[in-house]
């Protein structure tokens, strides 16, 4: 799945919300963030889900940790997840471009998880969801009042 909108629309903090209802009505599924800044900062993130899942990467860390990561969250033994690949706008970090392996390379895949992209650019939602697209678009001030006395109670 997909949350498409303008930068600063708020879908960062629809995917914290859903992180928080997931966790509140599921309490068994892990959840992990990755945020897709840079291919630094979501390796960085792998590393951590790395450690909250128990694995340990060789003394010569040969081992690329992300596929570790893929690997492990793809067996049923992990159990249900929800992953949270946050700001993901740079098409060519998404696929590598030739360059490297990119992020898509590492996601992992379990019919019983959950994966949510969130992005500014609907080609990069269409790239990696398909039809499974939620655009978020601009609140009335209204809207966002009441939105925002919800969270609140």
């Amino acid at each position: 799945m997909a949350l498409v909108g303008l930068g600063g629309i708020g879908k960062t903090q629809i995917a914290l919300r859903f992180v928080h209802t997931v966790k509140q009505d599921y309490p068994t599924y892990s959840i992990f963030w990755v945020p897709a800044l840079s291919m630094e900062t979501s390796k960085q993130a792998y590393e951590d889900i790395a450690r909250a899942v128990g694995i340990r990467q060789s003394q010569d860390n040969k081992e690329d940790i992300r596929k570790l990561v893929q690997e492990r969250l793809s067996t049923k033994a992990a159990g249900k997840w929800l992953l949270i690949i946050d700001n993901t706008d740079d098409v060519e970090m998404l696929d590598g471009a030739g360059r490297a392996e990119g992020i898509l390379d590492f996601l992992p895949q379990s019919d019983d998880s959950l994966t949510v992209f969130t992005t500014r650019h609907s080609e990069v939602a269409q790239l990696i969801a398909g039809s499974d697209i939620v655009e978020i678009k601009k609140m009335e001030r209204k809207e966002a009042v009441a939105l925002l006395e919800k969270a609140l109670v």
